[in-house]
């Protein structure tokens, strides 16, 4: 009797313990799958970098505000596209509590780039930095500070855009661009590259995720319907090729490829295969131009050939 009882207990144990293991196992099985998770580029969540050209001063101007894009195109600007996307972060205006651009500065995770106005120079000239001590010293000499205009990613997760300086003018000295043959080219004509200026996301995304929906067609380039290579063509240009095949080339002989996913950051040229590509958009997702049945979209990447950056 002792030893039937021994198996009871036994037995309701062995029920408590399996039901423990039970309810520790409920919490995992609801967690999202890795295929539904949402891509860190999120268009809502940033800002549109629109980028402008004076032709009568040569000077190129930056701005997020849609507003002074139009008001400047009215004014004889050419809109030049999307230079770039930015993080979004709201700053609150300075009111009585003495809430103020500091402010935010200081709960943001984001480093802030400062813009300057010199109405000195020949029609004007802007000026852009995230060196609050330069933002200063050229405050002191008498160009206008206008706060801080918008925000860089960090070195890790953004492509980087880059400083020029013009040593033969004197207005409109410097130039900001993500693209590295731009950049490679005003240096072969006497620009001096100074640095990195500020990380962002390529402007070729927002015109990734204008086409969503469109139809995918063997050979196409776009507007209308794409194939995959066609659609990097289009939201990116022509600097790495045409081809898959020679896209890859072109990565692997700039030292840009990598066959390690989370070596990508967003933006980035991702391959599901040697011969399918689409743009990274974060946490293994990408946007593409897929197939006759699908069209342009965004979804999971369940392979991964390699990649690496376009620019």
């Amino acid at each position: 009797m002792k030893h039937t009882r021994g198996i009871f207990a036994f037995g309701i144990a062995a029920s408590l313990a399996l039901v423990g293991c039970l309810s520790v196992a409920t919490p995992a099985s609801a967690a999202v799958a890795p295929w539904e998770t949402e891509a860190v580029f999120d268009l809502d969540e940033l800002s549109t970098m629109y980028r402008l050209y004076n032709q009568y001063t040569g000077e190129h101007l930056y701005t997020a505000d849609a507003e002074e894009r139009a008001d400047l195109v009215g004014r004889g600007w050419t809109a030049e596209g999307v230079g770039w996307v930015a993080p979004k972060v709201e700053t609150p205006e300075k009111d009585a509590d003495g809430t103020s651009e500091a402010d935010a500065e200081a709960t943001t995770e984001y480093a802030p780039v400062y813009r300057l106005y010199n109405k000195f120079a020949p029609g004007g000239d802007h000026h852009y930095t995230m060196d609050k001590d330069e933002y200063d010293s050229l405050v002191e000499i008498g160009w206008t500070g206008e706060g801080i205009a918008w925000y860089s990613l960090d070195k890790g997760e953004g492509t980087p855009l880059y400083r020029l300086y013009n040593p033969y003018v004197k207005t409109c000295t410097h130039h900001y661009t993500l693209d590295t043959a731009e950049r490679d080219r005003l240096v072969s004509l006497g620009w001096k590259f100074e640095d990195v200026a500020w990380y962002g996301y390529p402007g070729g995304l927002v015109t990734a995720y204008e086409q969503l929906g469109k139809p995918y067609e063997v050979g196409t380039t776009g507007p209308d319907a794409f194939d995959c290579s066609g659609f990097i063509w289009y939201c990116y240009g022509s600097a790495r090729g045409r081809t898959t095949s020679q896209i890859v080339s072109s990565l692997k002989a700039s030292g840009d490829w990598t066959e390690n996913i989370d070596e990508l950051k967003v933006g980035d040229l991702a391959f599901s295969s040697a011969g399918h590509v689409g743009i990274y958009v974060g946490n293994r997702r990408y946007i593409e131009a897929s197939n006759s049945d699908t069209g342009v979209i965004e979804e999971y990447m369940y392979s991964f050939y390699g990649g690496g950056s376009y620019y």
